[in-house]
């Protein structure tokens, strides 16, 4: 028989997490990250059609292409991750991984060849879930255990609703303002 177990020190309520959040500067600061690049990766991959189609000969398998870069990366930094871990430091590892994420982002500014493009969208897939273990690392311990999950959900639904917001104006700025500015 499982029991549910309910800590006194809980608060109730679904806004709980949006409150520690508010009220926790250092775990502000800390999700602000994820949450750029939660609003950042939209306007990426809304550009592989654009992409694949002005800059790529009209070539639809570009797209497919560059998708595929970054989910491989994805995968193989999966796995380095837990090598990683057994000997780094978290936040080293952390700090690292979030600079594989931006930096190659930058190769991305200008017209490059396919080539680069697609070990850019690699590098920044393999960076990508090297980022994980710090920041999980850092709530579990900063959070009260009551309010984790609550904070945890809080984070995960304004990544949710940003995602959205970004695809939709990454296509109004493509129009705009052209691809390689945004």
């Amino acid at each position: 028989v499982v029991r549910e177990v309910h800590d006194r020190q809980e608060t109730g309520g679904v806004l709980a997490g949006l409150r520690y959040i508010a009220g926790d500067s250092f775990v502000r600061r800390t999700i602000l990250s994820p949450f750029l690049f939660g609003v950042a990766f939209p306007f990426v991959f809304a550009s592989f059609p654009v992409l694949a189609y002005r800059d790529y000969h009209h070539n639809p398998r570009v797209a497919g292409l560059l998708l595929a870069a970054y989910g491989g990366g994805s995968v193989l930094g999966s796995f380095a991750t837990y090598a990683a871990l057994a000997r780094f430091k978290a936040t080293s590892i952390g700090i690292v991984a979030v600079i594989g994420i931006a930096a190659p982002f930058w190769l991305l500014v200008p017209h490059v060849p396919l080539a680069v493009f697609v070990v850019a969208m690699a590098i920044i897939g393999f960076a990508n879930p090297m980022t994980n273990a710090p920041f999980f690392g850092i709530l579990t311990s900063r959070v009260p255990p009551p309010l984790f999950p609550k904070v945890l959900q809080a984070i995960i639904v304004s990544n949710q609703v940003i995602r959205p917001a970004g695809y939709a104006t990454a296509g109004i700025l493509f129009a705009a303002i052209g691809l390689h500015t945004v």
